[in-house]
């Protein structure tokens, strides 16, 4: 996918709005979903906690999910208002750099 299809520039405001990668609604919700965290030195091994939405608590998550092959990763699950799609947005490092991604599978949706 390439930025300028999920991400619509508001200069007046100096930032994006992320669209939906399936209909490119701006209409996304984060409120009701966990965020998945993992926070480790390089190549080593440990597991990651997903804080649920509403005070519900944290759960443990396997490393093996995490968004970075060797570094600290995020994920944000999301869904789109208007098709109902779900879908993740991680950030994850690898040498350095750090990444952007969307996850998306287009059998996750509503319709």
């Amino acid at each position: 996918m390439d930025f300028e299809r999920l991400f619509d520039a508001q200069p007046h405001i100096g930032s994006y709005v992320m669209k939906c990668p399936r209909c490119e609604s701006t209409y996304l919700r984060h409120d009701e979903a966990p965020v998945d965290i993992w926070q480790r030195g390089e190549d080593s091994s440990s597991d990651g906690y997903s804080i649920l939405p509403g005070g519900r608590g944290i759960e443990a998550i396997p490393g093996q999910e995490n968004p970075s092959a060797r570094r600290s990763g995020l994920r944000l699950h999301l869904s789109c208002e208007s098709c109902g799609t779900a879908f993740g947005l991680t950030i994850s490092q690898h040498k350095g750099e750090t990444f952007l991604k969307i996850e998306h599978d287009d059998t996750n949706t509503s319709d």
